[in-house]
């Protein structure tokens, strides 16, 4: 009996030791999948936008790019159904570092269609003038002062421009020159306008026409002292270029050209689309009196008469008989 009351207490201290063990064993450590679920989530990458470069378009899906570009462009200057996108983006990885929006202004302005012209004036002076066709043209409205069922459209266009004197060993006087925006036969545009033009090849009227043009000015870009812009520059040095713009009507700096037409407010949706979209535009020059007729043809504006330059027209030059 002594016997079997040692063997049960013996088993009693055995099953304590072992369970005396189990709780001292050493600490594991942290729980790893714990800390895990603790650590700070890596930072999502930043949308593609305006401000991205071009080496952020390609976390962009392949498929993805032309798209996404083209939805962060859409409203820029310049940007329309038919640009070309994909040689943008080509021209842009290759060749700049700049964000999105920075290259696509400069990637429009060296795209742009330009009138580049060489000439000679009556009095055997040289020059060669480089305008950027204009785009971007927007039409403002004016009714307040216009009589019931009439509405003043007026187009404002950027212009940049310049003029160079190319006469060997000579200053020369600046030639007054101008741009003009011509409209079709047949536009709404045309039917209000009451400045009709003629095609020099047949000297017949064909319903080109005109709003107005826009005369380009050597500008001041400082006012004096008297805080008036004076009347533009009147000289140009030998060998000198100089950069043109529009006048405002007190010869101060101005990037943007306007042409006012008074239309019926029934037309005046369709005029509008058609005033931001010339047939095509015209370099002229201007000449006091009567003039000897140029190198081009005559189209009457105001003082004196614009003699027709250049065109980005094809096949025939639009103007006014002599």
């Amino acid at each position: 009996m002594r016997n079997r009351r040692f063997v049960a207490a013996a088993a009693v201290l055995f099953s304590l030791a072992v369970l005396a063990a189990c709780s001292s064993d050493p600490d594991p450590g942290p729980d790893e999948s714990s800390e895990k679920r603790t650590e700070e989530p890596a930072p999502a990458a930043m949308p593609f936008g305006a401000t991205s470069t071009c080496s952020e378009i390609l976390d962009v899906p392949e498929d993805e790019r032309l798209e996404k570009v083209e939805g962060l462009l859409i409203g820029a200057h310049g940007f329309s159904d038919d640009s070309d996108t994909q040689t943008f983006i080509d021209d842009w990885c290759a060749t700049s570092s700049d964000s999105l929006m920075s290259t696509w202004t400069a990637y429009v302005e060296a795209n742009r269609e330009r009138l580049v012209y060489a000439f000679e004036n009556a009095d055997g002076y040289t020059y060669t003038i480089d305008v950027a066709v204009p785009d971007g043209i927007e039409v403002s409205r004016d009714v307040a002062s216009q009589k019931p069922g009439e509405v003043e459209l007026t187009a404002s266009y950027p212009i940049t421009a310049t003029v160079e004197n190319t006469t060997e060993g000579r200053d020369t006087p600046y030639s007054a020159l101008g741009l003009m925006p011509v409209w079709a036969p047949g536009s709404d545009v045309c039917a209000q306008a009451h400045e009709q033009l003629l095609l020099e090849t047949d000297y017949e009227v064909n319903g080109y026409c005109r709003v107005g043009v826009t005369e380009l000015a050597v500008l001041d870009r400082e006012p004096r002292e008297n805080g008036q812009f004076g009347g533009g520059r009147a000289t140009l040095l030998a060998g000198e270029t100089v950069q043109l713009g529009p006048t405002d009507g007190s010869f101060a700096p101005t990037e943007r050209a306007s042409i006012a037409l008074v239309v019926s407010e029934e037309s005046e949706e369709r005029v509008a689309e058609q005033l931001r979209s010339p047939a095509f535009w015209t370099l002229v020059e201007r000449q006091e009196g009567s003039g000897d007729g140029g190198p081009g043809c005559s189209s009457s504006a105001g003082l004196g008469t614009w003699w027709t330059l250049t065109s980005t027209a094809t096949g025939a030059t639009v103007c006014t008989p002599r």
